[in-house]
């Protein structure tokens, strides 16, 4: 009987084993699964440590770097980045006592003395105090040694209210001077030209187009490249303190039209040219304030173009279109922004009474730039207080040079399908 129990009790104690190995694997998984890796900057340092010469400056660097990490990974306020400088210049404190300590006890001659040392840990405490003293100082290290654009507050009233634009030209000339980015945009730009050249009939970018034959700094030089603007709305939220409504936003990108379609799909490829509350920009003489230094940059980078360090010559750029859904696009053409009277349609003269009359019934008159302009003179002379043909003012991009709110607002098909226009 003891033999016959024993033989049964053994797989239930492997059963027991097995239980456990896989609880624990279990628990294994689960906490590999709640460790959300970051990547910080010790890969970094490590693969450097071969290649660079380690100075108070390069600590620097590598500092700001690992802040970095920690603010825009964790999104910690500056006050813990603060509080983790704190924490880092008590421990430098500790290993200096501890190895004079050391030093006092071993009787052999000191190879640096001891001054040097602290010294040196004095200089990197206070480098590394002076990164998170206040933003400010936290910018310029980035500036500095990563190349961050700051972006420019521009006010558009009295109230003090404002929005705020990044220079497009140094959004540029850092996503420029990339590895590899000119070679792709070049190679791009030459095959384009090279298949349209085989068929007329294929418009693969904004110069195949018609309306791209009309723009005077395309005729000059039709190998530049193309910028892209697109508008759009978001709406964030503050979970604390006494204003917990939602916050919306307009924000403005740019992207280079002649980059692969791989390559200009990608996150890193969009640039942010411009920030602001919507309720600002629903005055115009908000816009016009706010788009005033984007529309002078712009044309300066149009006219003048641009040289970075990865080409050799000359780079010039041209503004092509400006996407956005039907709402922002109206607004930034100066059109009427309610779709329910009216000629409520920026590329035809459509009323709103014959919008459900099919095409083969009834045609419509598409807008003119002659036709247009005499409108918005209209609409100016008569201060803006009604519709002149579905116009209410002139465009804020108005002098922006390549631009033309009946040519550059083309219908943006992700909002018109997402939306149910079509």
């Amino acid at each position: 009987m003891n033999i016959i129990q024993d033989k049964e009790d053994e797989p239930f104690v492997e059963q027991e084993n097995s239980d456990e190995d896989e609880l624990e694997k279990f628990e294994d998984i689960r906490s590999s699964e709640n460790n959300i890796p970051w990547p910080l900057s010790t890969g970094l340092i490590n693969e450097e440590d071969d290649i660079e010469q380690f100075t108070v400056n390069s600590f620097e660097k590598h500092y700001v770097r690992f802040l970095l990490d920690l603010r825009e990974g964790h999104v910690l306020p500056q006050s813990i980045i603060k509080s983790i400088t704190n924490y880092f210049t008590a421990v430098l404190n500790i290993l200096f006592k501890i190895i004079h300590h050391q030093a006092t006890q071993s009787s052999n001659s000191l190879l640096i003395p001891l001054a040097d040392i602290e010294k040196l840990i004095l200089q990197i405490k206070t480098s590394m105090c002076n990164i998170t003293k206040n933003e400010h100082q936290f910018s310029k290290r980035c500036e500095e040694h990563f190349g961050y654009v700051a972006p420019c507050e521009i006010k558009i009233n009295d109230q003090g209210d404002c929005g705020y634009y990044v220079p497009i030209e140094r959004s540029i000339k850092n996503l420029l001077n990339k590895p590899d980015v000119i070679t792709y945009l070049i190679d791009n730009l030459n095959d384009n030209i090279v298949q349209t050249k085989r068929d007329p009939d294929l418009m693969l970018t904004y110069r195949d187009g018609t309306e791209a034959k009309d723009n005077s700094l395309l005729k000059l030089n039709p190998n530049v490249f193309l910028i892209q603007f697109y508008s759009d709305g978001i709406g964030v939220t503050n979970p604390i303190g006494p204003k917990k409504d939602e916050h919306k936003l307009t924000l403005y990108y740019f992207v280079l039209e002649d980059l692969p379609d791989v390559v200009r799909s990608m996150l890193q490829s969009i640039g942010l040219v411009g920030i602001c509350c919507t309720k600002y920009l629903s005055l115009e003489t908000n816009r016009i304030k706010y788009f005033e230094p984007i529309v002078n940059h712009l044309n300066h980078l149009q006219t003048t173009g641009l040289t970075v360090q990865s080409f050799n010559g000359q780079l010039h750029f041209v503004f092509s279109l400006l996407a956005g859904d039907n709402l922002a696009a109206h607004e930034i053409g100066g059109f009427q922004r309610n779709f329910n009277s009216g000629q409520f349609c920026r590329l035809c003269h459509i009323s709103y009474e014959f919008r459900l009359t099919p095409l083969t019934d009834i045609s419509f008159l598409p807008r003119r730039v002659t036709t247009h302009n005499m409108y918005v003179q209209q609409a100016v002379k008569s201060f803006n207080t009604k519709p002149v043909a579905g116009v209410v003012g002139e465009s804020p991009l108005s002098h922006l040079i390549g631009f033309h709110p009946i040519k550059s607002l083309p219908n943006d098909l992700m909002h018109d399908f997402a939306e149910g226009t079509l």
